[in-house]
């Protein structure tokens, strides 16, 4: 989330309006905004524009701003305490001592932390949002996530802190209230399937293209929460992809599952990443009880397809399902 919104560049530089190509001055940075309102900045002061040109709080000396989808606008005076949002017509409506911005694929939220208080105000500032409504949760430090994981299929998740303690809130799309929630999440990795990893102890994560492997440090316990945290499973380690197959590590051994969680195959042994000759080609790779190879790669990460070679077979994985068993390595084309 942004908490600094007109950012000075390396060295001064020219601005020059884009559509018609009107040089404006030389100037130690700029920002545009949505409705094509615009920042300058020069020797640490912060002016504000509207789409016609228009100064906006001329009366005031801006040390930074933020302009919503939604004509909100966000100020810090030069030598205030407190960040001031305004809504489209200029009138002040709430303020913080600090301030948080979310801004990604369509969602604009502004958060105020109230003064002396572990609480932050926030508001839906988004394009479609004329009157929004306030809102508030109990936090430190607030941080927001979005996730797309199909065309209908989206999560947007509050991450709170408050005395050393994280808790993961996963947020109602139309109330921007919280429905579940992951409480004493001391540690968490996100895994590319949009499940979560839970731990006590520090998680150590590598990865490569749609996989990732998380393993707690010293041998401790992780909790794996499902995208919609409907489902879960302890475990000691686990490679995750994308297609939402995963290897479970038990203390002992590393069992595969497809996305439905249903076991696939015998133990294996070994887990460890390797390189193929082509750069996409980075997977996992171990062995069986008697020493016979597998290996499981992304073959491509947009169609999140899997290619698993367990011993002497080649079994292509799509949607988390097996579609092809295979004898050779000749490619699959789906149609």
């Amino acid at each position: 989330m942004e908490t600094n919104f007109v950012i000075p560049s390396l060295m001064p530089c020219v601005v020059m309006k884009k559509q018609t190509r009107r040089k404006i001055g030389v100037y130690d940075g700029a920002r545009v905004f949505d409705n094509n309102y615009y920042a300058l900045l020069k020797n640490g002061v912060v002016t504000l524009y509207d789409y016609i040109d228009r100064q906006l709080f001329a009366d005031s000396v801006l040390e930074d701003v933020w302009v919503a989808p939604n004509g909100y606008r966000l100020i810090k005076k030069k030598g205030a305490n407190e960040w001031e949002l305004y809504d489209e017509l200029g009138q002040k409506t709430a303020t913080g001592e600090r301030v948080a911005v979310f801004n990604q694929d369509g969602w604009a939220l502004v958060f105020l932390k109230q003064r002396g208080k572990a609480q932050w105000h926030f508001y839906n500032v988004d394009k479609n949002s004329y009157l929004p409504s306030v809102k508030s949760v109990d936090a430190d430090e607030v941080e927001v996530r979005y996730d797309v994981f199909a065309p209908y299929s989206s999560r947007l998740m509050f991450i709170l802190t408050s005395g050393g303690k994280t808790a993961l809130q996963f947020i109602n799309l139309l109330s921007l209230k919280p429905y579940r929630e992951i409480r004493n999440a001391a540690y968490y990795e996100f895994l590319p399937d949009g499940s979560i990893a839970v731990a006590e102890k520090p998680l150590t994560r590598c990865e490569g293209l749609g996989f990732a492997r998380v393993v707690p440090e010293e041998g401790g316990l992780m909790t794996v929460y499902s995208a919609d945290h409907k489902r879960y499973f302890d475990s000691r380690g686990i490679v995750m992809f994308s297609s939402g197959v995963f290897l479970r590590y038990d203390g002992s051994c590393w069992r595969t599952y497809l996305a439905d969680r249903s076991q696939f195959g015998k133990e294996v042994y070994g887990i460890e990443l390797y390189a193929g000759l082509m750069s996409y080609h980075i997977g996992v790779s171990g062995k069986t009880a008697d020493g016979k190879p597998v290996k499981m790669t992304t073959y491509s990460e947009k169609d999140k397809k899997v290619l698993l070679e367990y011993v002497d077979k080649w079994l292509f994985i799509v949607g988390g399902k097996i579609l092809v068993d295979a004898e050779t390595g000749q490619d699959v084309f789906l149609i």
